[in-house]
């Protein structure tokens, strides 16, 4: 799932689904009903879970 990127247009050649949403027009696909909010909210949690600071 992204927002349009175009880096990630290259996805579905490699056999992976790939929504997305268009920002600019929606925050939800209205024909997909696919949306950006999941991932962001794990990546955020995933990046809250993490040190600051390196404790080598």
């Amino acid at each position: 799932m992204s927002d349009c990127w175009k880096a990630y247009n290259k996805l579905q050649q490699l056999r992976y689904r790939h929504g997305t949403v268009n920002h600019s027009v929606e925050f939800v696909n209205s024909e997909t009903g696919d949306h950006t909010q999941t991932i962001e909210s794990t990546c955020h949690s995933v990046k809250a879970s993490l040190p600051l600071y390196s404790t080598q």
